[in-house]
C-alpha cells in the first residue's frame, strides 16, 4: 500500500496578536511510497519554555528520523505478529532511543547558541541549572508511521492521532494520559520523558485504514465538544466520496487557518493528513452530530505548562497538582490554574464568567466564518470545503442574548412595580 501525505500549519489570532511566532512544528520522511514517517509537535508557550518553537522543530526531526528504521524493525517481524508484541517493539526500540537523541539535538542547540541574558530574564532565570535549559525547549510530539502493513504511533502531551476507516469510522490507537487535562500536559522536557510516553499500533490488515490524522492541540481545541472526533471521521469520508482524496490535501491549509482564526482555538494549528492511494470510500449515512465551534474572540487562549512528578509550574512557581482558585491572566505566557479551565456545557465549550480575560488583553484576529454544517450544501472542488468536525453555532452569544433578555424584563417589573 502506498500513502499521500498532506500538511499545514497556520499562525494562531493569539499568537499574531501578541506578535509570536508558530510554536508548533510538523515534518515528513518518506523514503519510499510505501513508508511514511509523520510528526507534529507544539512548543509551550509559557515563559519559562523561552525554546519551545526550537524544541518542536527538533522533536519532529529526530522522530522522523527514527521513523523508517522503526518501520525497518516492525519489517522484520514475524508474520502474523500480535499487536501487543509489535507494540512493545516499538516501545523497545523507540522510547528512550527518541528522548535521549532529542536532549543531545537540544545540547548541541545550546552549545552553538547559548542563551543570553535577555532570555534568561525574560524567563525569570538568573542561574539556571542544566534542566532549566532544557525546560525551555519543552514540546508535545505526535508521530506515526505507516509501513509493512502497520500503523505505528507514539505521543507525549497533547494533540490528536485519528486513524479513519473507509466508512468514516475513527479509532484513536494511542491510549489517552489521565494526566492531560486541559491545562497541563506531560512534554519531552521533563526527567520520566521516557515513562510518560505513549504507544499504540494498528494491524492494517484487520480493516481498512484510509487516512491517518495528526494535529497539534489547536485543532481539537477549536471545535466545541469532546466527541469532535466522530464528526471528523464521517465528515471526511464523505468529502472524500464526493471530491476525491487529493481535494482533502487542497483544502488542509483552509481547514487549519480557521481553526486558528480567533473564530477558532486561537491557538497555533498544525495538521497532517497521511491518504492511503486507491481507498474506496465508503461513508455511512449522515447522523446527527452537533459540529459548533467556539466563536467568541473574548475568551482567553492559554498554552500548556509541564507536568512533573504531578507538580506543575504556573507563573514561574511550583504549586501543588491542583492549585487553588485564581483569576487566569489571558495570553498564552501564562498557565491557567485548574479552577479556570475551560469546561464542557451541552453544545459547546465556554470558560466560566468569572475568568472572563481583562480588558487589557491584546484584542484577538478575525478570522474567516466557519460554514454552518458539512451537509449544508454540495461544495465544488474549486472552492473551498468545510471544516471536517467544524460549525458556526456561537451559543455562548445566544445565551448571552438571553440573559441580557431577562434583564431586561426584571428591570420592567421593577419600574412598573
Amino acid at each position: 500500500m502506498s500513502w499521500q501525505v498532506h500538511t499545514a500549519s497556520a499562525l494562531g489570532a493569539q499568537h499574531v496578536a501578541m506578535g509570536k511566532d508558530n510554536e508548533d512544528a510538523i515534518a515528513v520522511r518518506q523514503p519510499d511510497p510505501g513508508v511514511a514517517a509523520v510528526a507534529v509537535a507544539d512548543g509551550h508557550g509559557h515563559a519559562r519554555h523561552f525554546r519551545s518553537a526550537r524544541g518542536s522543530a527538533l522533536a519532529v526531526q529526530v522522530a522522523t528520523e527514527l521513523g523508517p528504521a522503526l518501520a525497518g524493525a516492525v519489517a522484520g517481524a514475524p508474520a502474523g505478529a500480535p499487536a501487543d508484541g509489535v507494540e512493545r517493539l516499538v516501545r523497545e526500540r523507540l522510547g528512550a532511543e527518541l528522548v535521549r537523541v532529542w536532549r543531545e539535538a537540544v545540547e548541541r542547540d545550546l552549545a552553538a547558541s547559548p542563551v543570553g541574558a535577555e532570555e534568561l530574564h525574560a524567563a525569570g532565570l538568573t542561574e539556571p541549572t542544566a534542566d532549566d535549559l532544557m525546560f525551555g525547549y519543552g514540546a508535545t510530539l505526535v508521530l506515526a508511521v505507516v509501513a509493512a502493513g502497520w500503523l505505528l504511533c507514539a505521543q507525549i502531551g497533547d494533540g490528536d492521532l485519528l486513524a479513519v476507516t473507509e466508512t468514516g469510522k475513527v479509532l484513536r490507537p494511542v491510549p489517552a494520559d489521565p494526566r492531560l487535562d486541559g491545562s497541563r500536559t506531560t512534554s519531552l522536557c521533563q526527567p520520566d520523558a521516557v515513562d510518560a510516553l505513549r504507544y499504540g499500533v494498528l494491524n492494517l490488515a484487520d480493516g481498512p485504514i484510509a487516512a491517518v490524522m495528526l494535529a497539534t492541540d489547536g485543532y481539537g481545541n477549536a471545535q466545541a465538544r469532546n466527541d469532535w472526533d466522530t464528526a471528523f471521521g464521517i465528515d471526511l469520508a464523505a468529502l472524500a466520496a464526493t471530491h476525491g482524496s487529493a481535494w482533502l490535501g487542497q483544502q488542509l491549509p483552509r481547514w487549519a487557518t480557521q481553526c486558528a482564526s480567533s473564530g477558532g482555538s486561537g491557538d497555533d494549528v498544525t495538521v497532517a493528513l497521511v491518504l492511503a492511494d486507491g481507498a474506496t470510500w465508503r461513508p455511512a449515512p449522515p447522523v446527527n452530530v452537533d459540529r459548533t465551534t467556539v466563536v467568541d474572540a473574548t475568551l482567553p487562549v492559554t498554552d500548556r505548562t509541564v507536568v512533573v512528578d504531578d507538580r506543575t509550574v504556573v507563573d514561574d512557581r511550583t504549586v501543588p497538582a491542583v492549585p487553588p482558585p485564581g483569576r487566569p491572566v489571558a495570553g498564552d505566557d501564562v498557565t491557567v490554574p485548574y479552577s479556570a479551565r475551560r469546561t464542557l456545557g451541552d453544545d459547546t465549550t465556554v470558560l466560566h464568567p468569572a475568568f472572563a480575560a481583562p480588558p487589557s488583553s491584546p484584542p484577538a484576529v478575525a478570522g474567516p466564518p466557519l460554514p454552518a454544517s458539512p451537509y449544508a450544501a454540495p461544495v465544488s472542488p474549486a472552492k473551498p470545503g468545510p471544516v471536517p468536525g467544524g460549525g458556526r453555532e456561537t451559543l455562548l452569544l445566544v445565551a448571552l442574548a438571553a440573559v441580557a433578555a431577562v434583564g431586561a424584563v426584571v428591570l420592567v417589573v421593577l419600574l412598573v412595580g
